[in-house]
């Protein structure tokens, strides 16, 4: 969603920003916007979770995404993107984050808990088995998914195993983080998903101004 918006907006003179983890979906999205020859300001969401940067010429709105946000595990990580992103979108801009609503909780209990999925990857040579299993934790809201790959070449083979998590925000979660934060909220609407792993999913998009924020 978020590309697809950030370029629609740009493609009307908007002065737009883009903030995804996914390196393709930055490059896809900046070669879009130069075969169009619209401006399009990319920024590599892991770039945030440092130092912010320095305050740039201003987008007049930016985008990210639910995949992008869950990246950030703990509150005091989505606290920083949040100031980093104000750096990023001009006075009284907006950043648009689509988020999962609160029921969506119960059916990733209901849904990401004890499967385990297989894939075979052939690249060249090499053919790899990677098995993921799904622990959902409803508690924390935490998505667990350790992984194991095996690759075969010839007569070589290596084995590796790591862990991922994501945190799946939901309004609730975030609402006490952003009155906190340079943003205030200006609206919470349904929204709807169309086409990949969360079509269907019940979702909201949450509409932040860059106003420096209700406690202030």
């Amino acid at each position: 969603m978020a590309p697809g918006a950030s370029l629609a907006l740009a493609h009307r003179g908007w002065n737009v920003a883009l903030i995804d983890n996914s390196t393709d979906q930055l490059q896809a999205a900046k070669a879009a916007a130069g075969e169009q020859n619209i401006k399009l300001l990319v920024v590599e969401a892991f770039s945030l979770t440092s130092e912010c940067p320095p305050p740039i010429a201003g987008a007049a709105a930016a985008f990210t995404s639910a995949g992008t946000l869950n990246c950030f595990v703990t509150e005091e990580a989505v606290a920083h993107f949040l100031r980093c992103a104000s750096t990023i979108v001009e006075s009284n801009g907006h950043l648009f984050l689509p988020v999962f609503d609160d029921p969506a909780l119960q059916r990733f209990e209901r849904t990401m808990t004890g499967q385990i999925y297989s894939h075979v990857l052939r690249r060249g040579e090499e053919t790899s088995v990677i098995w993921t299993a799904l622990c959902f934790d409803l508690a924390s809201a935490i998505l667990r998914q350790p992984c194991y790959t095996s690759t075969v070449a010839g007569d070589r083979s290596k084995h590796y195993m790591c862990v991922s998590e994501d945190r799946i925000w939901t309004p609730s979660a975030l609402i006490p983080l952003i009155e906190r934060s340079p943003w205030t909220l200006k609206l919470l609407s349904s929204a709807e998903v169309q086409g990949g792993g969360a079509s269907g999913w019940p979702f909201r998009m949450m509409v932040l101004a860059n106003d420096g924020g209700s406690s202030q």
